[in-house]
């Protein structure tokens, strides 16, 4: 069973113990991550509402992958406030999106580093 937010043990059980491929989704996660909430942000603040579809979409699924139910469901929470031109809710949402996503990125970056794990 998995659990809602990221869990790097998990996430390796999940690709069959695969620390190569671990290493290579993850490292591309946290390349792309800050630019895609950049974007999403800016999209936000602009309220170009398909812009932070895009931009919610791809962090959504970029989660999923991780097989963060949680920062997947804030995404797509994002979206849809997006989708429906809601701008007080897609205002409302990015924080816990930037939250949510600090703490994949930090966990992340943990399974990352040399040496022994400290997740």
């Amino acid at each position: 069973m998995s659990t809602p937010g990221f869990d790097p043990d998990m996430f390796l059980e999940y690709l069959a113990d695969d620390r190569e491929l671990a290493v290579e989704l993850l490292t591309a996660f946290t390349e792309d991550a800050p630019v895609r909430l950049a974007d999403l942000t800016s999209a936000v603040e602009a309220l170009d509402f398909e812009s932070a579809i895009r931009s919610a979409h791809s962090l959504k699924g970029m989660c999923g992958v991780l097989r963060d139910r949680e920062a997947a469901a804030l995404a797509l929470e994002m979206e849809t406030a997006a989708r429906a031109r809601d701008d007080a809710a897609l205002r409302a949402a990015l924080p816990k999106l930037t939250l949510g996503l600090r703490e994949v990125l930090d966990r992340a970056a943990a399974f990352l580093a040399p040496g022994p794990r400290a997740v």
